[in-house]
């Protein structure tokens, strides 16, 4: 009786001692795969996009209103984005490069596709921390395609964001805009600001708004001005790195010949689509997680995400 009291006490002394001993072991393991650098990481985003494009012209800005036409298209847009990253493990640096695809169909009765392609390929050089934000470079050559006829324009930019703590992300860029607009020289430049907001750890909630302004070479002064602001709404969906979106905007650009033509669009889009995430997943899950751990946004709203009804106007017209 004694012996098994002895063996019962030296089975005790040695489980407390293993638990003890153990916990710190298994914490310090939990940390080191917490440390565990992820150096790739990656995106894929695919959405559909339905739209009206209203337009208006005056032949001549100093005639009267007899001479002003006005129209609205409805268009349909199949959207594609991919960026992937790659992280400096012993560093806060990261470089990313990017491709994205916006095919706009418009709905005319014609014989023929009328549409409206608009691509770039792109990078990114950024510094970022994590209880701080996020400062980079960005660069992209961005092409337009309007019935055969070409506009093919270089961007490079700077871009910030702040982290407000877990539940928001304010983020503003501003770039400058070189190359040809079908045919004739334009430099220009862009702005934008936006904000993020999360509810949960799987919802974001966006407010964007955007800028831009280009000068065209013309045998006179061409000036056209872009506006437009947006909303979306995303979920990611529990326990896999998929999220699903959806957001509308609204936009304005408006062509200025220095009095002799004028002409503006207004556009507005509702779309929705799912994202992919790819290599973030350790970071904690959430939505602002993937956000904060993967790749940028490098895709322009205005040259890009809406059409570009002006290629119509100009690379067409005889």
């Amino acid at each position: 009786m004694v012996r098994l009291k002895h063996l019962l006490l030296s089975a005790s002394s040695a489980m407390a001692i293993a638990m003890l001993v153990g916990v710190p072991i298994q914490e310090a393991r939990a940390a080191d795969v917490a440390e565990v650098c992820q150096p790739l990481a990656g995106t894929v985003t695919a959405g559909y996009i339905f739209g009206d494009l209203g337009f208006q012209t005056n032949a001549f800005a100093d005639d009267d209103d007899d001479d002003d036409f006005e129209s609205n298209n409805d268009f349909e847009t199949f959207f594609g984005e991919g960026e992937a990253l790659y992280h400096f493990c012993d560093s806060n640096l990261n470089v990313q490069g990017d491709y994205a695809f916006h095919s706009h169909q418009f709905d005319f009765d014609a014989p023929f596709d009328f549409a409206n392609d608009r691509w770039h390929v792109g990078g990114i050089l950024f510094w970022r921390d994590q209880d701080v934000g996020v400062l980079g470079i960005d660069a992209s050559f961005l092409n337009d395609d309007f019935f055969g006829k070409n506009s093919e324009t270089w961007r490079v930019g700077l871009r910030g964001e702040f982290f407000v703590g877990d539940m928001f992300t304010l983020g503003a860029g501003a770039g400058y805009l070189d190359g040809d607009f079908f045919g004739k020289s334009m430099d220009g430049f862009d702005v934008n600001a936006w904000g993020r907001f999360y509810p949960t750890e799987n919802i974001g909630l966006l407010a964007r708004f955007d800028y831009a302004t280009q000068d065209i070479e013309d045998g006179g002064a061409v000036e056209i001005d872009h506006w437009a602001v947006g909303g979306e709404g995303e979920f990611l969906l529990p326990s896999v790195p998929v999220s699903i979106f959806a957001g509308a905007r609204y936009g304005e650009s408006d062509f200025d010949s220095g009095g002799k033509f004028e002409f503006s669009t207004d556009t507005t889009e509702i779309y929705a689509g799912v994202s992919i995430y790819f290599g973030s997943e350790g970071n904690g899950g959430s939505l602002a997680s993937h956000h904060r751990n993967n790749t940028l946004d490098n895709t322009s709203v205005i040259f890009e995400r809406l059409p570009n009804f002006f290629a119509g106007k100009i690379g067409i017209a005889p």
